[in-house]
């Protein structure tokens, strides 16, 4: 911004100086509105994007609604028997990645652990095996097979 020196004792503005006024205003604003462009693109690099939701979760393989490639990380909220928890995975695209979810019953104080491997790639994520397991109050394993039951809820995009 160009500065404008007054003199002692003038009494008007001529135009000249209205004109070098009106400019250092117009640039004043013109520097806040880049300022809040940057400070837009900075903060909207740090919000996250919803790739996909479904409230009841899903097992199996899931469709993201973009790639994948596309974020620097991604979070993925899930769960199992109403325990949740978040995940998450940098550079993702084209990575396996595992899910687990270790709790212990109210109902029956018996241990559970849940586990799910899956594969990124592109705008899916593919689930591959399960293995479910758990250990009861007399410490005798339990087995639930090889069916998912981790649900995914929730995943979020960051670029």
């Amino acid at each position: 911004m160009e500065k404008i020196n007054f003199q002692n004792n003038i009494t008007k503005a001529n135009a000249e100086t209205m004109n070098q006024f009106q400019n250092n205003i117009e640039k004043a604003i013109s520097n806040v509105q880049n300022n809040i462009g940057q400070l837009e693109k900075t903060i909207n690099n740090y919000l996250p994007t919803t790739l996909f939701e479904n409230e009841s979760g899903l097992t199996g393989n899931i469709s993201l609604n973009n790639d994948a490639s596309n974020y620097t990380y991604i979070e993925i909220v899930y769960g199992a028997d109403n325990y949740y928890f978040y995940s998450k995975i940098y550079n993702p695209n084209g990575k396996h990645f595992g899910l687990m979810t270790p709790y212990v019953s109210s109902a029956n104080e018996n241990q559970y652990l849940y586990t799910s491997s899956y594969l990124i790639n592109g705008s899916q994520i593919q689930f591959e095996k399960a293995s479910n397991t758990g250990i009861n109050s007399s410490n005798s394993i339990l087995d639930f097979g090889t069916d998912s039951y981790i649900k995914i809820y929730k995943v979020l995009g960051y670029k």
